[in-house]
């Protein structure tokens, strides 16, 4: 399924993560960031610097001349193909101290199997000493590229998800985000079961639902 977001005027934007600074305690003075606000329409095929743009197999693109007009395309997070993961995020650690606000417009269409949505996508939040050269993306499907890829048998498969991971807001699509597939600890209650697949007993859907989660130990998890 092709995931796409489209800018407007808003602040700190990334459809996929972002990057976040230490505590802060008292008598501390906060100093804003060079870059922010972050305003990013993603129309052009020229990204604000320090936007970084990345994926797994193939990365995540700007449609500007590339199927859409010049000047007005959209970020595309990822094909209509299985197995895909798109993201981008700033490269610029900034303080939480002042709160975040953003607004975006996305869009979700021609799943590869009728009647079979796609997962999502997910808003992230993330250690901000991890940089581009140390990021690591989290877990393919219901993970929504934060939590791990895939928890089997007592074993982790996959590593721990994002790395330095503060908070995800999953947007999804499918249903495997607010359940406890793939290795993340809680959900909803109440499950029930969307589409086709195994029994609700192994692991409930919870389509077109949104969920926030948080930071895990992975020494919890043992």
């Amino acid at each position: 399924m092709l995931k796409e977001i489209r800018g407007k005027h808003f602040l700190i934007i990334t459809i996929l993560l972002f990057l976040v600074g230490g505590s802060l305690g008292y008598g501390q003075t906060v100093i804003p960031r060079d870059g922010f606000p972050y305003c990013e329409p993603f129309t052009s095929n020229t990204p604000r610097a320090n936007t970084v743009f990345d994926g797994d197999p193939l990365q995540a693109v700007l449609t500007s001349g590339n199927g859409d007009p010049v000047d007005n395309g959209v970020l595309r997070l990822t094909s209509n193909q299985l197995n895909q993961r798109g993201w981008v995020f700033v490269d610029l650690p900034f303080s939480s101290a002042y709160g975040i606000k953003t607004s975006f417009e996305y869009f979700a269409y021609g799943p590869l199997t009728p009647n079979e949505p796609g997962d999502g996508f997910s808003f992230f939040l993330f250690d901000g000493t991890i940089d581009a050269s140390t990021f690591e993306i989290g877990g393919l499907g219901g993970s929504l590229g934060y939590s791990p890829l895939r928890y089997s048998g007592g074993a982790f498969l996959g590593g721990y998800g994002l790395k330095g991971a503060y908070m995800g807001i999953g947007l999804d699509a499918r249903g495997n985000w607010g359940n406890q597939y793939e290795g993340k600890l809680g959900g909803f209650e109440n499950p029930f079961q969307y589409g086709s697949g195994l029994s609700p007993a192994f692991f409930p859907r919870y389509p077109n639902s949104i969920a926030i989660r948080g930071p895990v130990d992975p020494a919890d998890l043992v």
